[in-house]
């Protein structure tokens, strides 16, 4: 299983500096705004889904999107990232489509979109609500087969 993750640019279009998906630490230490409920988060990742362009809902097939608070410490140690650390959005796990032979018969991918840094480095809902966006198709690029420099984000 190949697990790849990627780096776009923030809400606030400054570029995470390695290959996980972050936010600078200076902007996330800006907001701290735990006022989302899990249950609203999880919903407007759902709204997002269902409002992805075609060729992104096309390829939801064999795969979980999961909201998580947070990363897991392994997962954060073991990603390369810039010296200052930062937030890391989201990540994912699997083999991308067009790594897949004819016979794949693989687990579901996952996308897992982290809750606390999305909303730390956001300062309304209007920004949560684009980083998710932001995040899920960044993430869904990895799963059909898009490096960090064809990404929209």
């Amino acid at each position: 299983m190949t697990r790849i993750v990627g780096v776009r640019r923030s809400a606030r279009g400054h570029a995470a500096a390695s290959r996980p998906h972050l936010i600078h630490p200076d902007l996330a230490s800006e907001s701290l705004d735990y006022s989302m409920n899990r249950r609203e988060f999880e919903d407007i990742v759902r709204e997002t889904i269902e409002r992805l362009p075609e060729e992104f809902l096309n390829a939801l097939e064999n795969i979980a999107i999961v909201v998580q608070e947070e990363p897991d410490q392994e997962d954060w140690e073991s990603e390369e990232r810039d010296p200052d650390g930062g937030e890391l959005l989201g990540l994912y796990y699997g083999t991308p489509l067009n790594e897949r032979g004819s016979g794949y018969s693989g687990l579901p991918d996952r996308i897992e979109i982290y809750r606390g840094p999305i909303l730390r480095t956001c300062d309304s809902t209007a920004e949560i609500v684009a980083e998710i966006r932001r995040t899920v198709i960044h993430e869904l690029g990895h799963h059909m087969g898009l490096s960090d420099d064809d990404m929209p984000y």
